[in-house]
């Protein structure tokens, strides 16, 4: 069936390789009918991180598209996007991104939320990048149903920004494998009900099999949950090299049919449009 992968990464972001024509090729190769680049945005105030590409980067990441789109000619679809952090007082600076270009979408994703009190001690900063794999030892101990409201809270946030075409990785705050004792529906509701009432889409993010949680995110109560609000849905790679370029995507078609979705999104000039899955 045809099949597209807009979650993915370039060098910009210094935690992914390869150049454009390999990442082209291999979209091809896995038979994709579009390809979506959505490097991490740069953010406001620099410098922020060392995991996402910089404000003077821009221009250079364009013309890596740009690179990307002459390679693929007539074989495949290339579309431009930008995976952008939230952050609660995010607003205006997620509108200027959206001024730099006619992206295709735009990715909204939480990598961020208030530092526990907890590790306060090694982590000085208000906000804590609670999936950088520097803090997975430090996860036992916390108090993990109180991190999940943090993330949660946070999420139904961003999505009632309205400002991103899909939504990354539901449930990231799983990465290492530490869950709630709450039933993971009592988080998933509200998330489903925001993308609902906002008619946003969200993704099934095949990368978490290949993390320490062994798990596609979201989990699949969520996926069916969704499925029974007929919530938008696409499947994505999260791709930091060309070989993860569609990588379990037969286990994600999978999961999709199990659900009960019969269409997945596709983007163009931020309108959203219908696969029917086969």
């Amino acid at each position: 069936m045809p099949l597209v992968d807009y979650h993915t990464h370039t060098p910009f972001c210094h935690h992914a390789i390869g150049e454009p024509e390999a990442y082209i090729q291999a979209a091809i190769d896995a038979k994709l009918i579009e390809y979506g680049i959505s490097d991490h945005a740069p953010t406001e105030t620099e410098p922020f991180d060392n995991w996402r590409m910089a404000q003077s980067d821009m221009p250079d990441y364009l013309a890596w598209i740009e690179r990307a789109k002459s390679y693929a000619g007539d074989k495949i679809i290339i579309r431009k996007g930008l995976e952008c952090d939230w952050f609660l007082d995010g607003k205006n600076w997620i509108d200027e991104l959206n001024q730099i270009t006619e992206w295709d979408y735009l990715i909204g994703s939480v990598h961020y939320i208030q530092t526990p009190q907890d590790l306060l001690s090694v982590q000085s900063a208000a906000l804590w990048d609670f999936d950088n794999p520097k803090w997975q030892n430090d996860w036992e101990g916390l108090d993990v149903d109180q991190l999940w409201e943090l993330y949660f809270a946070t999420y139904i946030d961003m999505i009632a920004h309205g400002g991103f075409d899909i939504c990354a990785h539901p449930d990231l705050i799983k990465k290492f494998g530490f869950l709630p004792q709450r039933d993971t529906s009592y988080y998933f509701k509200p998330v489903i009900e925001a993308l609902k009432d906002t008619n946003t889409c969200f993704e099934i993010n095949m990368a978490g099999l290949n993390k320490p949680c062994k798990e596609q995110y979201p989990q699949l109560n969520f996926i069916e949950m969704a499925a029974q609000a007929q919530v938008p849905v696409i499947l994505s790679s999260d791709a930091h090299a060309p070989t993860e370029v569609g990588r379990n995507f037969n286990r994600g078609l999978a999961l999709l049919q199990q659900a009960g979705f019969t269409h997945t999104a596709r983007f163009e000039k931020r309108q959203r449009h219908q696969l029917v899955i086969g």
